[in-house]
C-alpha cells in the first residue's frame, strides 16, 4: 500500500525510474537516428513516418485518432484545472502538472493535424528566405518555446535561447523529416525527466508520491514507441489506430495522475 512508504522513498524509486527512462530514451533515439541495427528491420508502416499510421483498410485516420484524443484531453484538462482552483493552494505541484498537459496536449494534436493537411509530410528544417522555409522556422520557434516553458518550466527567454540550440543541434545532425517527430518526442521527454530531477526537493514534502507517478509517466511510452518502430504493422497497434494508441495514453494520463495522487491523500487521512 502507498502509506507503507515514505517521501524519501518514493522520491528514491522515482529518481530510479527517470534515469532508467533517460537511458531508454537515448538508446532508443540514437538507434532510430543511425538506422540500427538496419533500416530494413524497421516497420515499413513505421518508416515513412516516424510513428505507426495504419495504411490498411482504416477507417478513421491515424492523425485524426490523435488529434481528436489530444485536443480533447486539453480542454478536459483546461475546465479541471478552472473548476479546481482549490487544488492550486492545496497541491500546486500536482495543479501545475495538470495545466502544463493542456498546452502539451494541445500542440500534439494540432501537430498532427498539420501533418494530416500536408499529407503526413513534415517539411524539411532548412535556413532559407523562401517564404515556406521561414514560416517553418517561426511554427517550429513558436512550438518549442510554449513547449519548453509549459513542459519543462523554463521562463521565456531561457526557452527561447533553448528553443534556437534544439534546432540548430536538429538542423547540424540533418534529422530527415520523417524523423522529426522522433527527435522532438526525445527532447521532450529527455527535459521532463530532467526538469523533475532537479525540482526533486520540492516534492519532498508530502509530494513524494507524486515524484513517483510522474517519473512512471515516460516508461510505458518508449515501450509503445518500440512497438511501433518494429512491430506497427503486426502487432495489436494495427488493429487499434497505431500511434493513436501512444496519444491515447497521453491524453489518459493528466486524469490518472490526479485521480491517483487525490486518492493516496485521502488513504493517509490528508
Amino acid at each position: 500500500m502507498t502509506m507503507d512508504f515514505t517521501d524519501q522513498q518514493f522520491i528514491f524509486a522515482g529518481e530510479i525510474a527517470h534515469y532508467v527512462a533517460l537511458v531508454l530514451n537515448i538508446t532508443m533515439t540514437s538507434a532510430a537516428m543511425i538506422g540500427w541495427p538496419s533500416k530494413s528491420a524497421y516497420d515499413s508502416w513505421w518508416t515513412p513516418h516516424g510513428f505507426c499510421v495504419v495504411e490498411d483498410n482504416a477507417t478513421i485516420p491515424t492523425e485524426f485518432l490523435c488529434f481528436f484524443s489530444l485536443t480533447s484531453s486539453a480542454v478536459i484538462a483546461f475546465v479541471l484545472s478552472k473548476r479546481k482552483k482549490r487544488l492550486k493552494d492545496e497541491n500546486p505541484l500536482l495543479m501545475e502538472r495538470i495545466q502544463s498537459s493542456v498546452f502539451a496536449n494541445a500542440a500534439h494534436g494540432f501537430g498532427h493535424a498539420f501533418l494530416w493537411f500536408m499529407g503526413f509530410a513534415a517539411p524539411p528544417l532548412e535556413i532559407s528566405l523562401q517564404p515556406a522555409a521561414v514560416a517553418n522556422i517561426i511554427m517550429l520557434v513558436s512550438f518549442w518555446v510554449g513547449t519548453l516553458r509549459n513542459v519543462v518550466g523554463l521562463p521565456i527567454k531561457h526557452a527561447a535561447t533553448m528553443s534556437i540550440f534544439v534546432l540548430t543541434v536538429q538542423y547540424h545532425l540533418r534529422v530527415p523529416p520523417e524523423l522529426a517527430f522522433t527527435y522532438s518526442q526525445s527532447i521532450i521527454l529527455l527535459g521532463g525527466s530532467l526538469d523533475q530531477l532537479r525540482r526533486k526537493d520540492d516534492y519532498s514534502k508530502n509530494n513524494g508520491f507524486l515524484f513517483f507517478t510522474t517519473s512512471l509517466y515516460t516508461l510505458p511510452l518508449l515501450v509503445l514507441y518500440y512497438l511501433e518502430m518494429f512491430w506497427c504493422s503486426s502487432s495489436f497497434l494495427s488493429k487499434f489506430g497505431g500511434h493513436a494508441i501512444y496519444d491515447l495514453y497521453l491524453s489518459l494520463v493528466p486524469f490518472a495522475l490526479y485521480y491517483a495522487v487525490i486518492e493516496n491523500k485521502k488513504k493517509k487521512g490528508e
